[in-house]
């Protein structure tokens, strides 16, 4: 038997964990097996997407650029991003 996420809630918070983990594009395509409920599970990934550095391909790159420029204030750059 194929597990199902059951309701918009339970869809939108666990896209938003997994999100935190694994990254955003990634958790759309794996729980898009598991719901029909597209609105919310596009609401949690893009919300999870915001909050770590991993959670974003987009936050790694531009760490990634920022600390080959500015080596020596990384340690800042992690600070800003967690707070903002």
């Amino acid at each position: 038997a194929r597990a199902n996420l059951k309701g918009d809630t339970s869809v939108f918070f666990s896209s938003i964990f997994l999100s935190q983990l694994i990254s955003n594009f990634p958790t759309s395509i794996l729980l898009s097996n598991f719901t029909s409920d597209w609105k919310a599970l596009l609401l949690g990934v893009n919300i999870g997407g915001l909050g770590t550095i991993i959670a974003s391909l987009a936050s790694v790159i531009s760490y990634k650029l920022f600390t080959q420029a500015n080596g020596k204030e990384s340690k800042a750059y992690l600070i800003k991003f967690s707070i903002y």
